[in-house]
């Protein structure tokens, strides 16, 4: 059984959303304004390789500077109770591949063109300002229940 973090900076950890071997997402609520976000928490026996906490800040930086609709948004990112995070966007929807895993098959043409569609636009955004995604696949691509599709989990690559 996980225990959530009490509290990690200014984010209450509601529920685990996955867990890699490098960090936890948690959906999380910001205890100054009561919005959700997803907390990605560095795994804590990798907080205090410098290496690796440079990555993940390095990767939060990458994401706060590409300002588009197709890329997940990062509201703040730090140290604080022991923890490295990043708090973003929370996409309701889920994962890509979550959504493609809990069909009854595989999805329609419109459907996966829509997704490929906004996907490569925002890849195109990503690209013309000079950065690469680094990490490009279904569990990185993150869905809205209002239709958006968000590129997320960038690796500071320039």
């Amino acid at each position: 059984m996980n225990v959530l973090p009490n509290r990690i900076g200014f984010y209450k950890p509601l529920a685990q959303i996955s867990k890699g071997e490098m960090a936890t997402i948690y959906q999380a609520r910001d205890v100054r304004n009561q919005s959700l976000v997803a907390l990605k928490v560095l795994s804590t026996k990798f907080a205090h390789n410098p290496s690796i906490a440079d990555n993940f800040a390095m990767q939060a930086l990458t994401t706060q500077k590409l300002r588009h609709p197709g890329i997940v948004a990062i509201y703040d990112s730090g140290f604080a109770d022991g923890f490295v995070y990043m708090a973003m966007e929370f996409a309701e929807g889920g994962t890509l591949k979550e959504w493609l895993l809990d069909r009854n098959g595989p999805p329609r043409l419109d459907e996966a063109l829509a997704v490929l569609e906004k996907m490569a636009d925002a890849l195109d955004y990503v690209h013309e300002n000079g950065y690469l995604h680094g990490n490009l696949s279904s569990s990185n691509i993150l869905l809205t229940n209002d239709g958006r599709i968000l590129l997320s989990d960038f690796r500071g690559q320039h």
